[in-house]
């Protein structure tokens, strides 16, 4: 009893919130809004992310607005500023399942940058991010839990991860613990968004897949996509 109560003390301790974005179905009026899918800012003298493969224009599936984001996930992340999450769809060759791969790109744009929304290659149905509600106790997979809990105690370990597309928690890995190292500094990047097969953007990775967006602890603008499946 004492062994499961101390364990039961040690997850409790690595309980995170989880934040599921409130969406709906439309364009937002701002072309700085967060939204999954649509048509996204894009700054004056920039052009649309092209992938590296195949070279047409890959998809947007995240916009996220840093000031839009809970104040915790501020603290911790920024809070000015624009996430963009772009992936190619294309064939096999395209889909880069790694982060800073050739078919995938996550690009931050400065809140003051000029410039306009471009609708000229929008794929996915648009879904403005209107708030965020709140999911407390989230709690990391078995496999990243037992590195930190002790592999003694993996069939004890609840897995209570939150799947579908959130804000901050934990990651649900679908195989094993994979965090970039920052090609700038080479820290290891802190998890910031998950995307999800199926959930606001119709797609899957691979077969039922799940994409994680990354960032790096020191310098903000350094931001990763990477996914895995089953």
């Amino acid at each position: 009893h004492t062994h499961t109560h101390l364990l039961s003390s040690k997850m409790s301790d690595l309980l995170r919130k989880a934040w599921k974005p409130k969406v709906a179905q439309h364009e937002p009026a701002d072309a700085k809004a967060s939204k999954f899918g649509g048509a996204p800012f894009i700054p004056l003298g920039a052009t649309w992310p092209k992938c590296g493969e195949c070279k047409n224009e890959m998809h947007l599936f995240l916009q996220l607005n840093l000031k839009d984001l809970p104040v915790d996930m501020q603290l911790k992340h920024g809070n000015s500023g624009l996430v963009q999450v772009y992936h190619c769809c294309g064939d096999d060759d395209c889909c880069s399942y790694e982060p800073f791969g050739e078919g995938n790109v996550v690009v931050f744009i400065p809140e003051a940058a000029a410039g306009a929304i471009d609708t000229s290659h929008a794929t996915f149905a648009p879904k403005a991010i209107e708030g965020w509600e709140e999911t407390p106790g989230d709690a990391p997979t078995m496999v990243e839990a037992t590195r930190m809990v002790g592999p003694e105690n993996a069939n004890n370990i609840p897995n209570k991860t939150l799947c579908g597309d959130k804000l901050g928690g934990w990651p649900c890995w679908v195989q094993d613990v994979e965090y970039p190292l920052c090609p700038k500094c080479g820290a290891r990047m802190e998890y910031l968004f998950q995307i999800d097969s199926e959930d606001n953007v119709d797609f899957m990775f691979g077969d039922a897949g799940c994409g994680h967006v990354t960032q790096c602890p020191n310098d903000k603008d350094v931001l990763a996509f990477a996914w895995a499946c089953c």
